[in-house]
């Protein structure tokens, strides 16, 4: 039986979709897709209610520049890693 697709799985971002094709499980992928989903629609909130204090606190200009900071160091924090360092394109 074929599942209507929701509308946030059809327009993913092409992070979702960079690493190698191999065969993977459908319950590993159902599972992945899960924990996405459920990281997104949990903390998000959480980054909402830390984010109003501390712009009330410090100034937004100040916020937007330690929110865009935390996003670069987690990404340079993600790179030292073999599997990622590894990655290449594949066609």
């Amino acid at each position: 039986m074929n599942w209507p697709v929701p509308a946030a799985r059809r327009n993913r971002s092409p992070r979702a979709d960079a690493g190698p094709r191999r065969p993977r499980p459908v319950w590993l992928i159902a599972a992945g897709i899960s924990y996405d989903g459920f990281g997104s629609l949990a903390f998000a909130p959480l980054g909402l209610l830390a984010a109003g204090p501390l712009a009330a606190t410090v100034g937004l200009g100040r916020t937007l520049a330690g929110c865009a900071s935390l996003i670069v160091l987690a990404t340079l924090g993600a790179l030292p890693a073999p599997g990622v360092r590894g990655l290449r394109a594949t066609r």
